[in-house]
């Protein structure tokens, strides 16, 4: 073999080796991209996954049966996923990705936006900008995308065992034993071995300021929780119940509402000693949450004293519309709602059967 054909052999070698080099680059470069890429597409469907359930589950908390229920729902599940990431990016959830409704017994869900009916909310949202590394160079490709779906449904709502707002007033659970739908209840603050209620303040013995300061605004301040202690105080406390006659009547400035004659029925006759102008009786009721607390068994009544403090077990909801302000009896008419849920407090741990409930939990369905 000549020198020329010699180096002809070795120069088109060269060239082979170095095509041979470009083609295991790329070939590394595309496997590169296959293990990196491909890996970080997968976990951020995983996080993509993950926040939508959990944005589903904040959301189906906020369901009451009202159009101000779902759209606080749509609200917090944008919130919620707001608050994480997918690959160190915030996510925007559009509103159109939410849809509320319910599920059929077939378990199909079914989009509707009767409030009355809503208790499911179904997320479906797919991340088109999630980065890539390797493909960007192998495959021309500059991002990939994430889908998502995840459904929620509300659990049944829980007793609550939390308020921010109470009237105040407790009674001892044992008055609404075995009661399914109590109509009226005569609260007795008389002090004459006849009490079945005292007056309640989260911070220390009640005082006539505080519970008239309470009753003005229809709410006694601080969070009551069962499990923790409220203070009771069986005096008459004329400066109240004069204060609450008022509102009664009409003659202060608080918010209140009509007697609800839909759940109710009709008005009973105002107390022989009732101090609520006549003209305005039924117009001012006041309502919220009053305090349960534990009266022990067998006959309570006859054994709680209502001037010291009690252990709080629950909530029910109270229509406060009438009082007795300068007779004898100095008493307090409630009407206690049983068999309507109220959505009012927060978190689990009430009496069973009380009316004051907890927005339910949620949980997922696929």
């Amino acid at each position: 073999m000549s020198w020329g054909e010699r180096m002809r052999d070795r120069l088109f070698g060269r060239r082979g080796n170095a095509a041979t080099l470009g083609l295991s680059f790329i070939t590394l470069l595309a496997a590169s991209a296959l293990v990196v890429d491909i890996g970080f597409g997968y976990a951020s469907q995983t996080e993509l996954q993950a926040t939508l359930d959990a944005a589903a589950l904040a959301g189906v908390g906020y369901f009451d049966k009202s159009d101000a229920g779902i759209a606080l729902a749509r609200v917090r599940a944008v919130e919620f996923a707001a608050k994480n990431s997918i690959m160190g990016e915030p996510l925007v959830l559009p509103d159109d990705a939410i849809s509320v409704g319910t599920f059929d017994v077939n378990g199909n869900f079914v989009a509707t936006n009767d409030p009355d009916v809503v208790d499911a909310m179904t997320i479906d949202h797919t991340k088109v900008d999630v980065p890539v590394f390797f493909s960007a160079v192998a495959f021309g490709t500059a991002s990939m995308s994430a889908n998502a779906r995840s459904g929620a449904i509300q659990n049944p709502p829980r007793p609550a065992g939390r308020t921010n707002c109470f009237l105040p007033l407790a009674v001892p659970d044992c008055v609404l034993d075995g009661n399914a739908n109590y109509e009226d209840l005569e609260l007795k603050l008389n002090s004459a071995n006849e009490d079945n209620a005292g007056w309640a303040d989260l911070m220390g013995p009640p005082n006539a300021a505080g519970i008239r300061d309470a009753i003005g605004d229809q709410c006694q301040a601080g969070t009551a929780a069962v499990g923790e202690e409220v203070y009771l105080n069986n005096g008459t406390v004329t400066a109240a119940l004069s204060e609450l006659a008022d509102v009664l009547s009409g003659n202060s400035g608080g918010s209140t509402g009509a007697w609800n004659d839909t759940t109710f029925g009709p008005i009973p006759a105002q107390m022989s000693g009732s101090t609520v102008e006549p003209a305005e009786y039924g117009q001012h009721v006041v309502e919220g949450p009053i305090v349960l607390f534990d009266g022990g068994g067998g006959d309570c009544l006859a054994n709680t004293q209502f001037n010291r403090s009690k252990t709080i077990t629950g909530f029910s909801w109270a229509s406060i519309y009438d009082v007795d302000s300068q007779g004898r009896g100095k008493n307090i008419r409630v009407r206690l709602d049983l068999t309507t849920d109220y959505q009012f407090g927060s978190g689990g741990g009430g009496s069973d059967g009380q009316n004051l409930t907890a927005p339910g939990t949620g949980t997922l369905v696929y």
